[in-house]
């Protein structure tokens, strides 16, 4: 006998006899009792001969009368208690879960690669784009996951939030308000719409939309974020503040939150402050690129170059087709007096800018080129 082999069949002769316990009790039509040593027996019987040879599952089945359907359904639990799809996705989870999001994306994608018909793993996928700050990508598995389950959970929510980070507010919007239509008292969709009036700008009406989130969930950090976003561009900063500490009393690890709280003290000048929330949001991962690149120009206005052309440096390399950071990274060399990066790195801007269909960056990223060219032929 093979005694390494032992627990394994023991637990295998476990499952064995409770699935046998189900159907033989449905074939008898009672539940098995000791009135009733029939079964009793060749439960027994089974364990034994799970537990000394496996080989002898087939010939109990047989004679248990069991079907072919029965006896396959029996073999895919023992030989398959998970999916591969459901292993890769659990793995998932846990990753996302414990916010590390680039491990999240790889047993994710492992997942889709063998379950791709499966809503709730495009949409997990879509979550930790997001997370990583990858928010043109993310729009494509929340969308495939909508295709696949309209009426799923937090869908409309995360397009929107998706879309908002793209400057789509009105698309945003729709999306919010959605998520709106189908369960009012969602405080997250609420709070989602809040964030995507931040970006529009309806900065009362995204105080009032996270207001109507935290009636609806005292414990929502993302409300709390958001008010938090509309009252620092009404430069309310020391209310904003306010409203920051909230969000992080909350969710302390919420790096998304301790990004934008840099970006208050950015328009403060307190570049120091902002270093400090910056580099705690980038411990936790999200937004990686964006979150190097302002990291990046908060150095540059403590006129610490070294260290600005570094963060630009990881900023560029996560994203090397984000044309808002090759157009901040090519304006800092300028400002650094190092004219032939500026130039390479602006005209990428520009191309990108052009490729992407956006013509308010094509123009700034122009005029900047325009000026290093003026720059450059002044003596």
């Amino acid at each position: 006998m093979d005694y390494k082999a032992l627990p394994c069949r023991v637990f295998v002769g476990y499952l064995f006899t409770i699935y046998s316990f189900e159907i033989m009790a449905a074939k008898n039509r009672r539940s098995p009792t000791p009135n009733n040593p029939t079964v009793w027996i060749w439960l027994l019987v089974i364990a034994i001969a799970s537990v000394t040879d496996w080989s002898a599952l087939p010939r109990i089945m047989t004679r248990l009368g069991l079907t072919q359907h029965q006896s396959t359904e029996f073999d895919d639990l023992i030989r398959n208690p998970l999916s591969e799809y459901q292993r890769h996705y659990q793995t998932a989870q846990t990753y996302f879960d414990q916010r590390e999001y680039d491990r999240a994306e790889q047993a994710v994608r492992q997942a889709l690669a063998v379950g791709g018909d499966r809503a709730e793993g495009h949409l997990l996928l879509g979550k930790t784009l997001h997370e990583l700050g990858r928010f043109a990508e993310a729009e494509v598995p929340v969308r495939e996951a909508m295709r696949l389950e309209p009426e799923m959970t937090g869908v409309y929510s995360l397009l929107s939030s998706v879309l908002a980070e793209q400057d789509r507010y009105a698309e945003a919007i729709v999306a919010a308000n959605l998520a709106i239509a189908r369960d009012a008292r969602d405080g997250h969709a609420h709070a989602t719409l809040s964030f995507a009036l931040t970006r529009r700008g309806d900065f009362d009406d995204a105080i009032m939309e996270a207001q109507k989130a935290l009636d609806l969930n005292p414990k929502l950090s993302s409300a709390y974020n958001s008010w938090a976003i509309a009252l620092a561009n009404q430069g309310k900063y020391q209310e904003a503040q306010r409203r920051y500490q909230q969000a992080l009393d909350l969710d302390p690890e919420g790096a998304a939150i301790a990004y934008n709280w840099g970006l208050l003290l950015m328009e403060k000048q307190d570049y120091v402050g902002a270093i400090e929330k910056l580099e705690a949001a980038l411990e936790i991962n999200p937004f990686r690129a964006h979150g190097y690149s302002a990291l990046a120009r908060a150095f540059l206005n403590l006129e610490q170059f070294d260290q600005a052309t570094l963060n630009y440096s990881e900023a560029l390399s996560l994203a090397p087709t984000n044309a808002q950071i090759h157009y901040s990274a090519g304006s800092a060399f300028i400002r650094m007096n190092r004219y032939q990066e500026a130039l390479t790195t602006l005209n990428t801007a520009r191309d990108l800018a052009s490729a992407q269909n956006d013509a308010a960056l094509f123009a700034t990223v122009k005029a900047s080129l325009d000026y290093l060219q003026l720059r450059q032929s002044t003596p």
